[in-house]
């Protein structure tokens, strides 16, 4: 279900896409939703397994690592160790920044 954030944005979950694909493809949504589900899942494993994934047309989504670093509390002033932490990093393809700007 699409919902509204707080900044008036729109946030679409799975089960949007789902619904968009059923209908552009005529495929049944409970068989799309269990397809997207589960291509997600084996992105996540793939990203867990520390590979790279690629999409055509989309971008590649990778894993990196933030070492442990010092850092201050706010609130306190009193130092902090922040630890070790892995992100999600995503390259877009050029394919996909161009269509997100078109007038570049």
């Amino acid at each position: 279900m699409t919902k509204k954030r707080k900044d008036g944005s729109v946030a679409t979950g799975l089960a949007d896409i789902a619904m968009r694909v059923s209908d552009r493809t005529g495929f049944q949504h409970a068989a799309v939703f269990d397809i997207l589900k589960t291509a997600f899942e084996e992105v996540k494993h793939c990203l867990d397994a520390d590979e790279e994934v690629y999409i055509a047309r989309f971008g590649k989504l990778y894993v990196t690592t933030i070492p442990e670093r010092g850092g201050v509390n706010p609130k306190t002033r009193e130092p902090v160790i922040k630890p070790q932490v892995r992100t999600l990093r995503i390259k877009p393809s050029k394919v996909l920044k161009e269509f997100l700007n078109p007038d570049d």
